[in-house]
């Protein structure tokens, strides 16, 4: 767990796999994860995300996983980072 600004930030637990079907992967069409500025991560493009002991969540094309930690509906985002004020603007190096 990491704080900022008196806001705790969870580290994602869950697995996000890509693939093609009958289990072969397909690295020439990306998922993409975006990180957005004080909010979600988007993720688009096909994807598979599990738990921690490898259940299936049901997700769309493109979704929001929180960031915060306060949603209701996690590891989905309802958009209490707005209520909580919660601020993140990570960078790639």
């Amino acid at each position: 767990m990491l704080l900022k600004k008196g806001v705790a930030v969870f580290i994602i637990e869950y697995t996000i796999k890509v693939s093609c079907g009958k289990g072969k992967w397909n690295m020439s069409e990306k998922a993409k994860i975006k990180v957005n500025d004080d909010g979600p991560y988007l993720v688009k493009g096909e994807v598979e995300m599990v738990d921690a002991e490898g259940n299936v969540f049901e997700t769309k094309k493109s979704f929001s996983i929180c960031r915060c930690g306060h949603s209701n509906n996690k590891p989905f985002c309802d958009g209490s980072h707005r209520k909580v004020g919660f601020e993140s603007e990570p960078r790639a190096d």
